[in-house]
């Protein structure tokens, strides 16, 4: 306990700005870990379901990479992959828009979440998210409304990407990079949120590029038959 108590109190001044202001009293608050907070989704056995309001005022209503982190996990889980899409889709509109914390409307907030399937993503996150947690720590800022705003961009193009494309495993690149951004800019890690944009950029010219190549040969078949 007392452990977890002082890596609460060491995370307590890496929080994100928001619009270039300095940190208000809401962001001085203890942010709880986003690897505790997976480890509190599989440990507690009461209810067997979550709701977006339960996690808002787990972290406090204060991070959008914290969320960010979580929705892009929910768009790996399989049956509910669309429900973390929509998630990242609000949560990217608010973030280019600069609002200061996330939102949610009430019906959306109140959303249930079977645990049961998202249990197996998160065994598998939480490892490696908490030898992350070890490493990665504030480096190379940049001015927190621009550094939103970039990251907002990013992230929004990766959900486009993840909800048109209805390929069976297809949502697991983008989800995977958008959690690795959302860990980078939850830790103000500038260097690892420059390399992970830089990467998610590669990774949308290529399929943007084999996209093209594909609909140039449909249409040389096409006129081909005709």
């Amino acid at each position: 306990m007392h452990g977890e108590m002082e890596l609460l109190r060491s995370r307590n001044d890496r929080i994100p700005g928001c619009l270039g202001a300095a940190p208000g009293p809401l962001e001085r608050r203890a942010v709880v870990p986003a690897s505790a907070l997976l480890r509190r989704l599989i440990d507690d056995t009461a209810p067997d379901h979550f709701t977006l309001k339960w996690l808002m005022d787990s972290i406090h209503q204060q991070s959008f990479g914290m969320l960010l982190l979580l929705a892009a996990l929910v768009g790996v889980a399989p049956l509910i992959s669309t429900i973390g899409g929509f998630l990242l889709l609000l949560l990217a509109v608010q973030m280019l828009c600069g609002c200061e914390e996330p939102k949610f409307p009430t019906r959306m907030a109140d959303w249930s979440i079977a645990k049961r399937h998202l249990r197996p993503v998160l065994v598998r996150a939480i490892p490696p998210l908490e030898w992350l947690e070890k490493i990665v720590h504030p480096q190379f800022a940049a001015p927190a409304n621009l550094t939103k705003r970039l990251v907002g961009a990013v992230v929004l193009l990766f959900t486009i990407r993840l909800l048109i494309t209805p390929i069976p495993m297809s949502n697991i690149p983008p989800s995977v990079m958008i959690a690795l951004i959302s860990l980078a800019y939850l830790e103000q890690d500038g260097l690892l949120l420059v390399g992970a944009v830089l990467v998610a950029c590669v990774l949308l010219g290529i399929e943007l590029s084999l996209l093209w190549q594909l609909a140039h040969d449909a249409m040389t078949v096409a006129m081909n038959r005709g």
